[in-house]
């Protein structure tokens, strides 16, 4: 059966689990105010996710709930922590500050998958190759400025967090051998991406040109794997620009075509290699 999350962001499905809560021990929202001495509309703010709950308030509930799973209790401390987590990011980083509700997601991910048809994924991009692919925008250049830094502010939360491989990237060949802002950004690039892998954090594979099946995948996408039990989600390109997929039918079917993908594309050491050769390519036309 397909569950549709809506809305979608941490507090709400905070809220959700604290109601299933509720729900599983026959309290009507009334008694359980009562138990908890709160008022029936504060229950019903966290329950509804209009209103953030504080990781105390939640230990609380969960005391007074008598919740003792523990694979329970810490994936619903992780949900309420997970504001002050996204708080202590920008703090950190101040770039990211007006990003949106998305970079704390993004960040707070165990593990995330990244396909891209056009670019090198963000996460990878270096700064003249991010220039690059603003050079023929139509922004401002204080708006381009803007979100060149909170791409590269991005990047740097992304790797800075931890130690943890938190990261898998696909990218098509062709990806690869584009000019994109000459052959000195795309050398950098290249080189870029080679360190990516070596430094253990990121896997890295190259869907080769010579693939003569290929996967038919018609737009970009990210699936966004939380803690184990926890959820799932998908960022993927349309024509009205990137929808966040919550849908569990919808999430499958892109995890199918990442298999597919995956199965597709050369393993990461015959990637590294596929990538140092085209490396030495774009050398040979800087030096020509």
């Amino acid at each position: 059966m397909s569950t549709q999350r809506s809305p979608g962001d941490r507090t709400h499905r905070l809220g959700s689990h604290l109601r299933d809560i509720r729900d599983g021990l026959g309290l009507t929202l009334t008694t359980a105010a009562a138990r908890l001495h709160m008022s029936r509309a504060a229950l019903s703010r966290l329950e509804t996710g209009s209103s953030t709950a504080k990781p105390k308030d939640v230990a609380y509930l969960l005391l007074q709930y008598g919740v003792t799973d523990e694979v329970l209790r810490k994936k619903l401390m992780n949900l309420a922590e997970a504001p002050r987590r996204q708080a202590d990011l920008i703090r950190r980083f101040p770039a990211l500050q007006g990003v949106g509700g998305n970079i704390g997601m993004e960040l707070d991910a165990a593990y995330s998958h990244w396909f891209h048809l056009q670019f090198v994924p963000r996460h990878l991009q270096t700064l003249d190759y991010a220039r690059a692919i603003f050079a023929s925008s139509t922004l401002g250049h204080q708006e381009i400025q803007k979100r060149i830094e909170q791409r590269m502010a991005h990047q740097a939360a992304f790797f800075g967090l931890d130690d943890r491989l938190r990261h898998h990237a696909i990218i098509p060949e062709w990806v690869l051998h584009q000019n994109l802002g000459g052959p000195v950004v795309m050398a950098g690039q290249l080189r870029a991406l080679i360190h990516a892998v070596a430094n253990g954090k990121t896997h890295l594979q190259v869907l080769a040109l010579s693939q003569t099946h290929p996967p038919e995948i018609g737009s970009s996408f990210v699936v966004f794997d939380f803690a184990p039990g926890d959820f799932s989600l998908v960022m993927a390109d349309s024509l009205l620009g990137a929808r966040r997929i919550e849908d569990d039918s919808e999430i499958g079917v892109y995890k199918q075509a990442w298999l597919d993908l995956k199965d597709a594309s050369l393993p990461q050491d015959s990637s590294v290699d596929k990538i140092e050769q085209i490396l030495q390519q774009c050398e040979c036309r800087m030096t020509a």
